[in-house]
């Protein structure tokens, strides 16, 4: 169909016009009308006006997501500008690089941005307008008169480039138009319809979330970029403002759909995903869910999408991008611009009216890119993709690979060349070469390898760093490899399958352990989803490979352990140390129940391992990695650790409680028990009980704990001693541990934890052991033991059967560490025979 001779800011005019009151625009607490909306974008544009920007302008606008970001927007296009959207979460070097090479006329920020513009080098003679200044508010409302034609750019988007420089396309009305009817055609939005924008708006991806509600009648529900971040945050924010459809890449989508305990009614919404390649296992997911799932193709030069393709049914071919969009032509060629058959592959040429005018100041790139079209008429140009796909049978594009080294990395574009550029210029690299691994399926990761050309002393952390302060965050490597050269095949190109895997030795990094057990399971948590054999409480989650989306994958692994953070906490605090500064009780509230599921599958009898006098279990999340597979294990926590339960009035009544949480996961024997320190002497009170009701115990594995003699003096309130000085006392040795562990931790919870020991050391004042009819494994630690230290003959009365000894070399406080545990965990196995 014809486009109209018309702009983005009519058909916006239009639809304000038509509807005034209704709301265009929600995010965080505001929600503007379209009326309100076109008022102050109308200020915005009369402001830069007068500083003198109109058509054929570029605006740079280097704002966080919120109402000024979409405020600012629709102002430069109204000045008749086009905006150059700058996400400030770039490296402030790469915001200087494209801020001066788009020959920005203007930077439009906000003061929120001030202390941060030095880093930008913006030229002297470039203007600077604060989009919330007062002279800006004090504008009129109105529309500015604008000579704004549809052939006038409206947006520059920077992409990645393969000479080691991004380069901006810079995209017209008309192609804009084109789109945004096109999906209207399609997708029919009404007044009713709410969008959730969660695009970078450094994409053009953006252009479809913001203009596509606004001229149509639509809402957009912007979520703010600590919403884009947390995949809980986004599911209430579609509960709480009804969103009706949702455009995301495959990497947001995951998360977003992975929604059990927090589900989300997918039944109402529309689900449209682009921008990588569709992996089948969430295709069929996202399909069981949502009632309409949209898998969508287009590069940046040729605006946004190009193809479009509806799935449904229960075996649809993901690997389609199905048929054009309005007004768009493609073309599956050859080598020499010939069409090739159905079912061969080719290289994809696209053409129509969605072409880009060209990369900015980049002619003979424009030229190389954007070749003529034999197909159309005179004039005609076609854009070269670099995607190779092939026609099936019914008439749609299927979706092969890339003929070059462009990648996608989390639905952004990225040219590998652009990577290698940074990474050679470092002046200790002689040669540089990036790529993208996946040694775990679905975990697709950028990796550099690089040749030194002299000492490598710290040459993989100083390469990365430079890399971070260069690029921006999803074309940093997450692995930088030193090897000695580059493996050539026999005719001299790079044997890619022969550069080894990446992996983190204990020379890269200083490893610092903690003892304490929620410090351990947070260790163990970044291990496990970084893929690693350890991480150490001072080690960089985004310095050993973490990213955006395993940030929210760890956010995922810990709210399953009960420890509730944000994915923001994560970017501001990337070390286990630096969280638990953040953290307080309320953190980790719900792993405080009795009993913390630490691994639920398997089929074998499960673990339960109790807590010491600290009350927590956290300390054996490790076992998770040394127990064999099919091993189910619990923790045992005590009561009283959430501040609202009522502390265990006796060792017996303790035990008797916890048989009954254990029972509620495995109703009969026979039972596992282990127990480290004080959670020694309860499994043995555990293991009395159950044999006295008939049950089977089939081990009972004391951590270098002896038995406790009846009325010992645990030091406190003796001889007339003040209970409240021996709480505070207590109080402060609780305050000096949370200085390496909750860092945050209130001074009631301080007192909670106090009170909590205090008791646990009451309890076992006057408690007498039974005689517990079975074996036991007693694992010593033979290192710091005094003279006087207990000998096993000590549990002698209080076992029928044989007391097996296994000697660990480390510290009665050293065996709950992970990498201790690895051992404990053997001697266990070798006691039980559990590979045999």
């Amino acid at each position: 169909a014809p486009i109209p001779a018309t702009t983005v800011v009519d058909l916006f005019e239009a639809q304000v016009a038509r509807t005034p009151g209704a709301t265009a625009l929600t995010t965080g607490e505001v929600d503007l009308t379209y009326d309100e909306l076109d008022a102050r974008a109308n200020q915005v544009a009369r402001h830069l006006i007068g500083r003198g920007v109109g058509p054929e302008s570029v605006v740079a606008v280097v704002l966080e997501r919120g109402v000024d970001l979409v405020v600012s927007l629709l102002g430069v296009i109204k000045a008749g500008a086009a905006y150059l959207p700058i996400d400030p979460a770039y490296p402030a070097g790469r915001i200087a690089y494209v801020i001066a090479d788009s020959g920005a006329a203007c930077v439009l920020t906000g003061e929120d941005m001030r202390p941060r513009l030095p880093e930008f080098e913006i030229d002297a003679r470039v203007p600077v307008v604060m989009v919330d200044a007062p002279e800006v508010r004090a504008r009129p409302g109105t529309r500015p008169a604008v000579a704004l034609r549809p052939r006038h750019p409206m947006w520059v988007i920077y992409t990645s480039g393969s000479t080691g420089r991004p380069k901006g396309v810079l995209v017209e009305h008309h192609a804009i138009v084109n789109f945004l009817l096109s999906m209207q055609d399609s997708f029919a939005l009404t007044p009713d319809d709410r969008l959730l924008a969660v695009s970078t708006h450094g994409c053009d991806m953006a252009g479809f979330e913001f203009y596509l509600p606004l001229v149509t009648g639509a809402r957009v529900v912007l979520a703010t970029q600590d919403q884009v971040l947390d995949p809980w945050a986004l599911r209430a924010l579609i509960r709480s403002t009804g969103a009706t459809m949702a455009h995301a890449t495959p990497s947001l989508w995951r998360g977003l759909i992975a929604d059990a305990g927090d589900p989300v009614d997918w039944t109402r919404i529309r689900a449209m995903i682009g921008a990588e390649a569709l992996p089948p296992d969430l295709a069929h997911t996202m399909l069981a869910r949502t009632p309409a799932l949209t898998n969508l193709y287009g590069p940046t030069e040729t605006t946004v999408w190009s193809t479009a393709k509806e799935l449904a049914g229960p075996g649809p071919d993901v690997s389609s991008i199905g048929v054009p969009i309005a007004n768009t032509q493609v073309y599956v060629l050859d080598d020499t611009l010939q069409p090739v058959a159905p079912g061969v592959p080719g290289e994809l040429y696209i053409a129509g009216d969605g072409m880009a005018r060209g990369y900015l100041g980049r002619p003979s790139l424009t030229s190389a890119r954007f070749v003529a079209c034999p197909f159309g008429p005179d004039g005609a140009r076609m854009y070269r993709t670099g995607d190779v796909v092939r026609w099936t049978a019914a008439g749609e594009l299927q979706y092969v690979g890339r003929s070059d080294d462009q990648v996608k990395i989390r639905g952004f574009r990225v040219e590998l060349g652009e990577i290698e550029a940074v990474l050679a210029a470092h002046p200790r690299v002689t040669q540089a070469v990036a790529l993208v691994r996946e040694d775990v399926p679905g975990d697709r990761r950028l990796v550099a390898y690089v040749v030194p050309g002299g000492d490598t002393d710290g040459l993989a952390q100083e390469v990365r760093a430079a890399a971070q302060d260069r690029l921006p965050g999803y074309m940093v490597p997450a692995a930088v490899v030193v090897i000695d050269r580059l493996p050539l095949m026999p005719n001299g190109k790079l044997d890619r399958k022969a550069l080894p895997a990446p992996g983190v030795t204990t020379e890269e990094r200083v490893t610092h352990w903690d003892v304490t057990s929620i410090t351990a399971g947070l260790c163990e948590a970044f291990a496990e989803v970084l893929g690693l054999d350890s991480v150490g409480v001072d080690d960089d989650f985004f310095a050993l490979g973490g990213h955006s989306l395993l940030a929210v994958r760890l956010v995922e692994r810990l709210r399953r352990s009960g420890v509730t953070i944000a994915v923001r906490d994560l970017f501001v605090a990337p070390t286990v140390a630096e969280l638990m500064k953040r953290m307080t009780l309320s953190s980790v509230r719900d792993a405080l129940d009795v009993l913390l599921p630490i691994r639920v599958e398997g089929e074998r009898e499960p673990f339960f391992c109790i807590h010491a006098a600290g009350g927590l279990s956290w300390c054996y999340m490790p076992l998770a990695r040394h127990a064999q597979p099919g091993i189910p294990l619990y923790g045992v926590q005590a009561r009283g650790l959430d501040g609202t339960t009522e502390f265990a009035g006796s060792i017996r009544e303790m035990a008797a409680d916890y048989i009954e949480q254990i029972r509620s996961v495995q109703p009969h024997g026979p039972y596992h028990l282990l127990g480290w320190s004080y959670g020694g002497g309860i499994a043995h009170e555990i293991a009395v009980q159950l044999r006295t009701a008939g049950e089977e115990v089939a081990a009972l594995v004391l951590l270098d704990q002896y038995p406790w003699v009846p009325d010992q003096d645990t030091g406190e309130e003796e001889h007339g001693d003040d209970p409240d000085a021996a709480l505070e006392r207590q109080m402060d040795i609780v305050r000096w541990q949370a200085g390496n562990g909750f860092g945050a931790a209130t001074e009631e919870e301080i007192r909670t934890f106090a009170r909590l020991l205090r008791n646990h050391r009451k309890l076992r004042r006057g408690f007498e052991h039974g005689r517990f009819d079975g074996d036991v494994l007693l694992v010593v630690a033979e290192e710091g033991r005094p003279d006087e230290t207990p000998r096993p003959e000590l549990w002698r009365p209080y076992v029928t059967g044989e007391i097996a000894v296994a000697s660990i070399p480390c510290t009665h406080y050293e065996i709950a560490k992970p990498d201790t545990l690895a051992e404990v965990w053997s001697a266990v196995s070798g006691w039980l025979r559990l590979d045999g």
